[in-house]
């Protein structure tokens, strides 16, 4: 966690997987985590962060400004551009109070996302 220590943040790592050989539901494992982590800690400030999404440079901030903000918005495996417009995933930071308001990821896309293209 080179990049997170260098920006000096206090932070816990809480890793959400489904375990059901099912169709996967991404929004469902990341409203688990949500809440795992809502309920055992004090943070005001979560980042969702695929697995497979590695940070390149520490000037991406690993925290919550005002509004949700969008931290992947260029990956090395797509030629560092968004291929949808109003693509958010992979890594996302979004304080606490908006993800409540949100009422979270929907539970209702099963399968892979968009952003897995």
């Amino acid at each position: 966690h080179t990049i997170l220590r260098s920006q000096q943040l206090e932070y816990t790592v809480y890793v959400a997987e489904q375990v059901a050989n099912v169709t996967f539901n991404k929004g469902s494992v990341m409203n688990a985590g949500f809440l795992e982590a809502f309920t055992t800690t004090n943070a005001q400030c979560f980042v969702f962060h695929d697995v497979d999404m590695l940070a390149e440079d520490d000037r991406n901030m690993y925290s919550c400004p005002p509004r949700p903000r969008h931290l992947s918005v260029g990956v090395n495996t797509l030629q560092y551009r968004l291929p949808y417009f109003l693509l958010v995933g992979g890594v996302l930071a979004v304080r606490g109070d908006h993800f409540l308001k949100a009422n979270g990821y929907s539970n209702m896309y099963w399968g892979w996302g968009g952003e897995d293209d």
